[in-house]
């Protein structure tokens, strides 16, 4: 999780010069780099670099300025199964939907959700928390694996499920 980095020149979050680099399932959120039309969350290359950016299963949303987080300087970017907001090559421009201003694990209705790649390389066992990375079979984009879901108010009993406990406790509280 990269979130709310800045840098004077190039690359709020990362910036890479004369080597290859591979990324998998981050998140970058926030970042910057002044003066803004160098970079803002991902700087590769400069003249002379060699080896291509590589980023599989992550997420680049809301950098300053909102464009794609990339300066595609010299070397290539090879993006895969992503999000960028304002797109990129290999990647998709949809809102990943976090969970909450601040929390970047995913809500319910992700597009971010089983919609990674498990064949990448670089994936680990596990998320940013610890979470087992496949839950459902299907890696997701991003720093954390699964969806949040906000409380249920039919859970009465506050036990995380809806079921005949609830059931009972409803009608206990409207004197059944």
């Amino acid at each position: 999780l990269f979130d709310g980095n800045s840098a004077y020149h190039c690359g709020g979050a990362i910036a890479n010069y004369n080597r290859a680099l591979r990324i998998a399932n981050c998140t970058f959120v926030y970042n910057c780099a002044s003066p803004s039309e160098l970079s803002n969350a991902i700087f590769h290359g400069s003249a002379g670099a060699s080896g291509t950016m590589r980023i599989d299963n992550s997420i680049v949303w809301d950098n300053d300025p909102a464009a794609t987080g990339f300066l595609r300087d010299v070397r290539p970017i090879d993006v895969r199964t992503s999000i960028v907001k304002g797109g990129f090559t290999g990647a998709i421009d949809t809102d990943p939907m976090f969970f909450a201003p601040g929390d970047y694990r995913l809500a319910w209705l992700s597009p971010a959700l089983d919609a990674g790649d498990n064949l990448t390389d670089l994936l680990r066992p596990f998320d940013l928390l610890g979470n087992a990375r496949r839950i459902d079979g299907v890696v997701d984009m991003g720093a954390y694996e699964g969806a949040v879901r906000g409380p249920c108010r039919a859970d009465f009993d506050g036990d995380g499920d809806v079921d005949l406990g609830d059931f009972g406790a409803f009608g206990f509280a409207f004197g059944s």
